[in-house]
């Protein structure tokens, strides 16, 4: 094999004459994965490449590593990993058994040693697992995190004491699962990720483990947890409605369906309509569920009432991680921890039975404090651009972040949004916030290298995110009165050069970001001549401030790019 080189060509080479298998093995050229993990794995394996079932593997392996890092990844992900996964129903009668996976490389008791702490809802469920994971770090505890989605390496979703698994921790366990299961056709990705995430956290030996649920609850593949420590239930708003249904009691029907018999639960103030069916289904399910105080109402000792996470939103996500945290803590009984509750005459809120509020340790308020989310409220600075990133992409979650990037001396935005989520309401929300200009583009990292980041759903083409581009600016310039309704029409892959114009388009972030920093960005190229021309005002800008919103996916592209 090639020494130094990017990538092996007898390697490749060998790959390609193996006929039926040839869309697989054209993914596996080394410089279109991660160059030194899947040439490792080959060479430190001994693996025979002509073998149909060693290259089988290692096209899956370099799929979920890569993270579909780029156009040809994207199209054949799909292939490998699809399995025949049934609908969500609400009923469930027609849902894989979620335990069926699970059994081959786990013990269901190895699992229940793992004193989880399972969150779901809409909105924040990360957030609040992230404070969870600070909080009881910051207690000495060692700790385990499964979060969902990655902003850029699915190995940054498994973390260990708040660090990410190396690539070479996440290849020996990735491929310990893998080759443990009985019936490969039961797989996908994310599930291949939960198993991983369970070996790891068994192989080192971690204190707790933080859950976060990736979409539903009762039917995710979080859910072969049979008793967790503690479960929380954060905002329940419309996402994910071709799965979860319509309304707001569909969706927090699955939300509070990670409920277990006798656990305790949490949640926060909800809708009416959300809250009755959490409490009717948790009822259902026999688990005990309060609401959880204001993050004001705790004692915090005299200490400012400080966030590591911006935004006002994140009160309610913290308030709630206190209180997962406390169940947990009270329920391993350790030695060092007491918890004095505040009298309150308020033991009830709008008739649902509330958790105390109580004096904040040190630990609770320093985990408070240094806990870091990469992609929510997340602020970049460098020489004259800040870059204010946020994934948010539900009604609700925009309009927190529209309020949270208000008070800013707003310039430009750069906008996308995935799935099947109605981009109108959202842009509405954020057409208020003075923009100079708003941009548009695919989730896209550099459409001229190769290694572009795409949309993780593995089955979308470069014509259609091109197409979702071109609505979401159609519906920005209808909202600037600078076209009519009846001249919504997509435009070719590169949009014509127009001057000056206020909601340009472009084929990947790299593009844009260069020209939205206009040079004053010293870690950026200057704006390329075939883009539009940039306008005055940012020109002339002593400083420019970039909003990036609507998709996780967009936001880990932009880190992505900051980080080269």
């Amino acid at each position: 094999m090639a020494g130094d080189t990017l990538y092996d060509e007898d390697l490749v080479s060998k790959l390609n004459e193996l006929g039926e298998d040839k869309r697989r093995a054209e993914y596996v050229l080394i410089d279109r994965i991660k160059p030194p993990v899947v040439k490792n794995y080959i060479v430190q394996s001994g693996k025979d490449v002509e073998n149909r079932e060693t290259v089988s593997e290692i096209g899956i392996f370099a799929a979920i590593i890569s993270q579909g890092e780029n156009l040809l990844i994207n199209s054949t992900c799909g292939h490998i990993l699809k399995t025949k996964t049934k609908s969500y129903k609400e009923g469930g009668a027609s849902v894989d058994n979620a335990f069926e996976y699970i059994d081959s490389p786990f013990l269901l008791d190895d699992l229940d040693g793992l004193n989880i702490i399972h969150v779901s809802g809409t909105k924040g469920k990360g957030s609040v697992s992230a404070f969870c994971e600070s909080i009881l770090r910051a207690n000495d505890l060692k700790t385990g995190f499964l979060s969902s989605p990655a902003l850029i390496e699915h190995r940054e979703r498994i973390r260990i004491n708040g660090l990410p698994l190396t690539r070479e921790e996440f290849i020996e366990y990735f491929f310990h699962v893998y080759k443990k299961v009985d019936n490969p056709q039961i797989l996908n990705g994310q599930r291949l990720i939960a198993m991983t995430a369970f070996h790891a956290f068994i192989q080192k030996r971690v204190d707790v483990v933080i859950m976060e649920v990736g979409i539903g609850g009762t039917y995710d593949y979080t859910n072969v947890i049979r008793r967790p420590v503690v479960t929380g239930i954060n905002l329940i708003d419309f996402d994910h409605t071709k799965y979860l249904g319509d309304t707001l009691d569909k969706i927090a029907w699955h939300k509070a369906g990670i409920c277990k018999p006798g656990r305790p639960a949490f949640t926060i103030t909800q809708s009416k309509e959300a809250m009755d069916t959490i409490l009717s289904r948790a009822k259902e399910l026999k688990a005990p569920i309060q609401l959880v105080p204001e993050l004001d109402e705790y004692d915090w000792q005299g200490h400012p009432m400080k966030l590591g996470i911006a935004g006002d939103h994140q009160k309610r996500n913290a308030s709630l991680a206190i209180q997962l945290c406390r169940a947990w803590m009270e329920e391993h009984t350790l030695s060092n921890t007491s918890f004095e509750n505040i009298k309150t005459n308020d033991t009830l809120k709008h008739s649902y039975p509330t958790a105390p509020a109580f004096k904040l340790s040190d630990a609770f308020i320093v985990g408070l404090r240094n806990c870091q989310w990469p992609g929510r409220t997340q602020i970049i600075k460098r020489e004259n651009v800040t870059y204010y990133l946020d994934g948010a992409h539900t009604p609700i979650s925009i309009k927190a972040c529209a309020e949270w990037f208000k008070s800013r001396c707003v310039k430009v935005m750069l906008f996308n949004v995935t799935g099947d989520r109605d981009p109108r309401g959202l842009i509405e929300m954020l057409h208020h916030c003075n923009f100079s200009c708003a941009t548009f583009c695919p989730n896209i990292v550099d459409i001229n290298s190769k290694q572009p980041l795409l949309d993780t759903e593995w089955k979308i083409s470069l014509e259609y995110a091109n197409d979702v581009c071109e609505k979401n600016r159609q519906v920005w310039k209808i909202l600037d009165e600078k076209v009519e309704p009846d001249s919504l029409s997509p435009l070719p892959a590169r949009p014509p050069r127009i001057e000056l114009d206020t909601a340009p388009r472009f084929d990947c972030v790299k593009h844009v970001l260069q020209w939205i920093s206009c040079g004053k960005d010293s870690r950026m190229s200057k704006p390329r001549s075939e883009d539009p021309t940039p306008l005055q005002s940012i020109v002339e800008a002593d400083h420019v401030q970039v909003l990036v919103t609507g998709s996780l996916h967009l936001v880990g592209c932009v880190i992505k790019v900051l980080e080269l």
